[in-house]
């Protein structure tokens, strides 16, 4: 027993220490007391050389951390590129330092290896990055434990070149025509060449086919800086290039409204990248900075109506002031949604105004609700408009400032008399159901897309289980194939999901036509590829209680044209037959497409009175 009892009290002992150890930090660290390390500061330029790969290239020192009490810290030194993510999630972490050590260095082959992994986090979305000359951050965070947020030291900067650590023997393009400093674009010469480039051929391997992108930026030294926003002008296999005035206009505009500055006199660096097929890298000569002045206004509103009543019957119009030889797009959006997933009103206008058709534009914000997935369709909603100036892409054209409208729209479903397909695939609930909608003939008709039809369904004009005898095969508007068991189980096999039901209660009289085992996405980022992972799911939203073909994670390019299509019968969901919130190809109207690169949701609503697509960026 003696034995028991020492066990029991060693035990609670063990416990006691534990705890103390546990609930050191929170009983000693003192904010007041604490004082994060600090960073001695670097060269302001370092060129990383690949010929003293074991050489020390940059030595990192600073004051050991003060918690207020000796405690274990581990010192974490971090680089990021300025302007990008400060010290996010594509941060690199140089070194994990426990105790005092304040001191860390590193090889030329250990910086540049670290500099090149920064750059593959930030790498686009074909995985290709720049080598190039990049304006690096630095600090130190101090932990003691996940109880307690970090330290964090000052920051340190410094401009590093680094190398291709796996082709030693390339090089970059180098410029040669260098001897214009500052450009004034102008309208009335959008053809003509502004500037004239030259360059000496980069070397990527012997028999290499290269391409070069021209680029520009804010030079590096501008505060504003931001590596990850530079703009390609054009891309050639030449050593040489004419650039027009419009080529320099569009790019300077699409340049500074990703720095949100307005058009003006711009310092810029402009640069040549080589790259070739197949290689993830590309290397960057040294830029030209140059001052341009470019010729595009900004377009300004004249006319915004503060309120629109959608539902009165009263006549709206939006009117900006022109900018010389422009087209304009009208965009729309949820009030500081920051236009994330802008509706396109109308594009390709040449004239100062729009006037608004009531009707549409109350169906292009509910399907703009629904893009935002908002659950519940009030009738107000304040929505920004804006108008985009642009000369060729739409995308590098100049905004707007945006202007807020309340809006009362029209948001009814209006909704026709209806049937309810009723079956195993909804685990026969009729709130889930999808449904035949009643057409001018009398029919009841709508389209239909679940999986595992063959298990059992049935058709009734009621939304419940109301004790009605479901042992007909025709009643009172209830198909069945019999008995309570005998569910119409004649399709769905052979792996097919999707059908065009029509029905006709007076006669008892079922179609099943357009017969389908699934729907593809099918466009330009997977080359039209009929192949399982073009295929959409089937989703049910509970919320909304709707049912939708979804595809999630679609990368695509601006620019990139797409369609939905059936595997089997190759019918085709394109903007002419459908509605909803989508851009449309303006040189092929029977082509979707986006205007800016990223991932996509597409979103099919089938089973409704009227399908809509709805297009969401991610």
């Amino acid at each position: 027993m003696k034995t028991i009892y020492g066990y029991i009290g060693i035990l609670i002992a063990a416990c006691l220490l534990q705890a103390c150890e546990s609930d050191l930090d929170k009983a000693y660290y003192s904010d007041g007391q604490a004082q994060p390390a600090v960073l001695e500061a670097l060269p302001e330029t370092y060129t990383i050389n690949p010929l003293q790969q074991n050489e020390v290239a940059l030595t990192f020192k600073w004051s050991v951390p003060q918690m207020g009490y000796n405690a274990s810290i581990t010192n974490n030194l971090e680089m990021d590129i300025k302007g990008e993510n400060n010290f996010g999630d594509k941060k690199v972490i140089l070194s994990s330092l426990v105790g005092n050590n304040s001191t860390v260095s590193f090889t030329n082959k250990e910086l540049n290896d670290y500099v090149l992994s920064l750059f593959k986090n930030y790498a686009g979305e074909a995985g290709i990055y720049t080598i190039e000359t990049v304006h690096l951050e630095f600090r130190v965070t101090s932990v003691i434990s996940e109880a307690k947020a970090p330290l964090v030291s000052n920051i340190v900067s410094s401009t590093v070149t680094p190398y291709d650590n796996e082709n030693t023997g390339y090089k970059a393009a180098v410029i040669t025509s260098t001897d214009i400093s500052e450009l004034v674009l102008a309208a009335g010469q959008k053809e003509e060449t502004a500037l004239p480039l030259t360059w000496q051929q980069a070397y990527l391997g012997d028999n290499a086919s290269i391409s070069y992108a021209i680029e520009i930026n804010l030079p590096k030294t501008n505060t504003e800086y931001n590596w990850s926003k530079k703009v390609t002008v054009k891309t050639t296999q030449e050593t040489s290039y004419n650039l027009t005035h419009q080529d320099l206009n569009d790019a300077l505009v699409s340049l500074l409204a990703k720095y949100s500055k307005e058009v003006g006199k711009t310092e810029i660096n402009l640069s040549v990248s080589a790259t070739k097929s197949g290689y993830i890298k590309a290397l960057a000569s040294e830029p030209l900075t140059i001052s341009i002045t470019p010729y595009v206004a900004t377009p300004t509103f004249t006319t915004v109506p503060e309120n629109m009543d959608l539902t009165s019957g009263t006549s709206y119009s939006l009117a900006w002031e022109a900018v010389e030889g422009a087209k304009y797009q009208v965009e729309m959006d949820i009030k500081d949604a920051k236009f994330s997933q802008k509706a396109i009103l109308e594009s390709g206008l040449t004239s100062t105004n729009l006037d608004i058709n009531n009707a549409i534009l109350s169906k292009a914000i509910k399907y703009l609700k629904i893009a935002h997935n908002a659950v519940t369709l009030s009738a107000e909603q304040e929505v920004e408009f804006r108008v985009r100036a642009y000369f060729g892409n739409t995308e590098t054209g100049v905004l707007s400032e945006a202007k807020t409208v309340a809006v009362t729209y029209d948001n009814s479903e209006n909704t026709p008399e209806v049937f309810y397909l009723v079956g195993e695939y909804c685990a026969w609930k009729h709130d889930q159901t999808q449904k035949l909608y009643k057409t001018e003939s009398g029919s009841y008709k709508g389209h239909i897309i679940a999986k595992n039809l063959y298990e059992g369904w049935k058709i009734t004009d009621q939304p419940n289980w109301n004790g009605r005898n479901w042992g007909a095969p025709i009643n009172s508007g209830i198909l069945t194939l019999g008995n309570d068991s005998k569910n119409i189980t004649s399709y769905g096999g052979n792996n097919n999901t999707s059908y065009t039901v029509e029905f006709n209660p007076n006669n008892g009289r079922l179609t099943m036509s357009n017969e389908e085992k699934s729907w593809m996405l099918l466009g330009e980022h997977n080359n039209y590829s009929f192949s399982d992972a073009s295929k959409m799911e089937i989703v049910y939203d509970e919320s909304n209680k709707k049912w939708y073909l979804q595809k999630k994670g679609v990368k695509m390019q601006a620019g990139n044209t797409w369609q939905i299509r059936s595997q089997m019968l190759n019918m085709e969901v394109t903007p002419q037959n459908t509605e909803g919130h989508f851009e449309t190809d303006v040189t092929d109207e029977s082509q979707f497409t986006v205007s800016q690169t990223g991932n996509y949701e597409i979103r099919w609503y089938f089973n409704e009175p009227t399908p809509y697509v709805i297009v969401i960026k991610e």
